[in-house]
């Protein structure tokens, strides 16, 4: 292993069933501005291959290289985990979605911050733009809200949607994305947790901001109440999955049982969800106590399972 490999940086990216907007990322990479060097693996893990075409297509246009891998197991951590394996030689790994851009500064800053800080990890902001107005209680209750940190400010746990981390963090505490946790989502959280928790350290970069470009599909009001429901179950199978005694299983339950009944009575004095905040919000905090109970009573939400073929339906 040379230390030119061990220097270097792996921007990874997983993708399922979006070539158009793996294609824009990785123009969107191309654009980039004063970016140290960096290599791009594009983990495909849709069983039609359809990254294949288009990374093939852009190939030859990018000032940069790229390597594609399928990984045939189904489920994000697996395809996570293909990357860490991946970036084995290298000293760091980048993770950015496939339904994303990046800023043109965006590796440059998240690599001065982590300099600067000397942490194990750094992670940034998701901008939202939306392909068609959703509904206004989803704008007004915070529906689409990603996490906001001080520049600088020490995060307890971060998503791989714009993330770089140390592998050699990941490595001495023997780290991988849980399988578990494949089909529902979350496996990042509760790696990065397990990372802070283990006396690594993540801090937040306010400049190295992503774009993300949310479809007519994930506008519409059915998709945004069952993703507020997954977003509870999927917090709640991460705080599961770490609990270590039955009352730290059982604190899971009430906390969910809290939201509802919090969520529902909110809702009762505000019951006009489309005009008043605290009506929105107190909707996405039932939703989410819903989502927390279902995880409890063993029905995880598998918002990434595959779809199963016409022909064997």
């Amino acid at each position: 292993m040379t230390a030119v490999q061990r220097a270097g940086i792996l921007v990874t990216v997983a993708t399922f069933r979006r070539p158009d907007g793996l294609v824009a990322l990785l123009r969107s990479l191309e654009r980039m501005v004063d970016a140290p060097p960096f290599d791009v693996l594009v983990v495909d893990n849709d069983p039609r291959h359809s990254a294949t075409p288009a990374v093939d297509g852009v190939r030859g246009e990018l000032g940069f290289p790229v390597r594609l891998v399928a990984e045939p197991a189904p489920g994000i951590a697996a395809a996570r985990n293909a990357a860490l394996r991946a970036a084995d030689t290298y000293r760091w790994v980048c993770f950015v979605d496939d339904d994303e851009e990046v800023d043109p500064g965006w590796l440059l800053r998240l690599t001065d911050v982590r300099r600067r800080s000397d942490a194990d990890g750094v992670t940034g902001p998701v901008e939202f733009s939306f392909a068609v107005d959703p509904p206004r209680w989803a704008l007004l209750g915070n529906f689409f809200i990603r996490p906001d940190f001080a520049d600088g400010a020490p995060c307890p746990t971060a998503a791989t949607n714009n993330l770089l981390l140390s592998v050699d963090a990941l490595r001495a505490r023997d780290l991988r994305f849980d399988l578990r946790l494949g089909t529902t989502g979350g496996s990042d959280i509760m790696l990065t947790r397990q990372l802070t928790s283990r006396g690594g350290r993540i801090v937040w970069c306010e400049g190295a901001v992503v774009h993300e470009t949310v479809p007519a599909a994930r506008c519409r009001p059915r998709w945004i109440l069952r993703r507020a429901v997954r977003s509870g179950n999927t917090e709640a199978l991460v705080a599961l999955a770490l609990a270590t005694s039955a009352p730290a299983r059982f604190a899971v339950l009430l906390g969910g049982l809290a939201r509802i009944v919090v969520g529902s009575g909110r809702l009762v004095t505000a019951p006009l969800v489309n005009r008043q905040q605290r009506g929105a919000a107190a909707l996405r905090t039932l939703l989410r106590g819903i989502g927390v109970v279902a995880a409890w009573s063993g029905r995880p939400v598998r918002e990434y399972a595959r779809p199963v073929p016409q022909e064997h339906r």
